[in-house]
């Protein structure tokens, strides 16, 4: 069993300070890892249609501040030595296919290999519109495709993709991960469900864990978190990750 914490990146714990105490803190108390939520931009907090609360708001107007998630990933990654990384969850249709398949190995690497990765398709359209090239309505498909763009980009010496969404051949990704590709996966999110059911990567729970499957996913290794997973497997003991 594991044990594991939020790092809180909106309002005042933006301050570096702050979620610098928070993280060496941890550590040192002995927790297992740290998870951090992604948001590249928000709309105006009013805006209706946030899947995870009943009144369908934001829980905080301090959620508008916050740091790009793997920016801060790497920063922690880079002031701690223990504690795993979890993003809880990655937007997948946030960052082209490619970069963001470099960046995550870059933090895998740099962190010897401490890096977990929840993948989600995402949910709040606003946020599409102003970042994402791809079609909303298109999210599901988009991560699946970015997911087998990863997986090759990871595992293949020469790796090549021709798909809808992604186009690359010959290219060369170094270095790779230092955690390896497994075949676990689940899902949380309607969208997501149809690229976990057939690739290796997926979301884990958030506040409505309780009803849903959550697997906690591990960049490129997977780590099942559900009662439904493989009972030989660790699983983390905090399954909720806290409000996006």
């Amino acid at each position: 069993m594991q044990f594991g914490f939020n790092l809180p990146n909106t309002g005042a714990f933006v301050a570096p300070d702050v979620f610098m105490r928070i993280a060496r803190e941890g550590e040192g108390l002995g927790f297992d890892y740290l998870t951090v939520t992604d948001h590249v931009v928000l709309p105006d907090m009013a805006e209706p249609g946030y899947p995870y609360s009943e009144s369908g708001a934001f829980y905080s107007s301090d959620s508008i501040q916050r740091h790009e998630m793997l920016s801060l990933a790497a920063y922690l990654a880079a002031i701690t030595s223990k504690l795993r990384i979890v993003l809880a969850v990655l937007v997948v249709p946030h960052r082209p296919a490619v970069l963001a398949a470099k960046m995550l190995a870059t933090i895998d690497v740099l962190s010897g290999g401490r890096l977990t990765v929840g993948i989600g398709a995402g949910w709040l359209k606003a946020e599409f519109d102003a970042v994402v090239t791809t079609p909303f309505a298109e999210r599901g498909a988009v991560t699946d495709e970015y997911i087998a763009a990863f997986r090759t980009l990871w595992t293949e010496d020469k790796p090549r993709l021709d798909g809808r969404y992604v186009h690359y051949d010959g290219l060369v990704l170094a270095p790779k991960p230092v955690q390896k590709p497994h075949r676990r996966s689940g899902s949380a999110a309607r969208a997501a469900r149809p690229c976990a059911a057939r690739r290796v990567l997926a979301t884990p729970g958030i506040r409505s864990a309780a009803t849903m499957h959550i697997c906690s996913t591990r960049c490129p290794a997977i780590k099942p978190a559900s009662r439904d997973c493989d009972n030989s497997q660790q699983r983390p003991a905090a399954s909720r990750t806290p409000s996006r």
